[in-house]
């Protein structure tokens, strides 16, 4: 998802270390519910993935139990929670991110009509 947005100079979600969007149903972007974090540091993405995904990790390189026993292999390092936007919320954020500055005109036009 690419933002116009910027905030002295920088797009939003390159300000802070993580951000988080909302994609609950009054804002532009939305999926019925749900949201997403965006960072440009490695390790604090492994860390988000891992408890957006019950805290399992895949990639052998960050597993600290037994050798990695294949690809069906895993290691459950933390408590995470299940945070998985399943397809038909992930396809409407997709689409209506894609259509971000026309929906926001869309509102602002409303806006005035509504007070």
């Amino acid at each position: 998802m690419r933002s116009e947005r910027r905030t002295m100079e920088k797009m939003i979600g390159n300000i802070a270390d993580l951000t988080c969007f909302s994609f609950h149903p009054v804002k532009t972007v939305t999926a019925g519910e749900g949201g997403a974090v965006t960072t440009n540091d490695a390790e604090l993405a492994r860390m988000v993935n891992l408890l957006h995904s019950h805290g399992i990790e895949h990639e052998e390189a960050n597993m600290v139990g037994a050798p990695h026993e294949g690809m069906w292999y895993y290691e459950q390092q933390y408590l995470g929670f299940n945070y998985r936007m399943t397809d038909f919320p992930g396809g409407s954020a997709f689409f209506s991110a894609k259509e971000a500055s026309e929906i926001s005109e869309t509102q602002k036009g409303n806006h005035g009509k509504v007070q």
